[in-house]
């Protein structure tokens, strides 16, 4: 799992790091998330905070959204990367990223057999 640095001051880019940013709790469980939908916005930072309250591990991974990711602790950032978190049962994991592009971007459990019993949401980035 990678750390992800907040706060970081990268004046080349309007989509900076340092812009007050948005913290998004997702509680993972068996076999559901919750909240199952997002609303996040074209250029805000986004913390998300998987909480994984389930007996079993849990990701959260979104697919097709294009982002701006925060890498290493030196500041790099990696564009249209993917956004993928994991927790261990009863703990929690966090990644920071921007949203670049407008869109509704469907997130699920990668966990084999997770997604298929419900593990799905739905961000909608305006």
């Amino acid at each position: 799992m990678n750390h992800f640095m907040e706060g970081h001051n990268q004046t080349a880019s309007p989509l900076s790091i340092e812009t007050k940013g948005k913290k998004v709790v997702i509680e993972a469980t068996e076999f559901y998330y919750f909240p199952e939908s997002l609303q996040l916005t074209v250029g805000q930072p986004v913390t998300l905070i998987l909480k994984n309250s389930g007996q079993m591990e849990h990701d959260i991974e979104f697919e097709n959204m294009k982002i701006l990711l925060q890498q290493n602790d030196h500041g790099n950032h990696a564009e249209n990367a993917d956004v993928h978190v994991h927790s261990l049962p009863g703990k929690t994991a966090e990644v920071t990223f921007i949203p670049i592009e407008r869109g509704v971007f469907r997130f699920y459990c990668t966990v084999p057999g997770h997604k298929e019993s419900g593990m799905v949401g739905f961000a909608k980035v305006s």
